[in-house]
């Protein structure tokens, strides 16, 4: 796993998981910039079968069943960094 450098700013969350307002994410890299980093690490919440939390990314894919949903998000190469829970 790849961890952030001082120089990267870590931890953004958008608009997609609905926990920042309607930011584009040109606008946070361009801050990013500003304040000096090299780097930005988006962190949004992914949806969640029946949206148990309820604030998140509304959009879930029944394609992916409940048993093997976070099964198949830790063994996506797109994805950088995912908490497992429960374990």
């Amino acid at each position: 796993m790849i961890l952030p450098k001082d120089t990267d700013l870590f931890h953004v969350h958008t608009f997609r998981c609905k926990h920042s307002e309607e930011t584009g994410d040109e606008e946070y890299i361009k801050k990013a910039i500003k304040l000096g980093k090299t780097g930005i690490w988006f962190t949004d919440h992914a949806p969640f079968p029946g949206n148990p939390f309820g604030y998140r990314m509304a959009e879930y894919f029944p394609s992916f069943d409940k048993d093997g949903y976070y099964k198949e998000l830790l063994s996506d190469s797109r994805l950088e960094l995912i908490k497992e829970f429960g374990k």
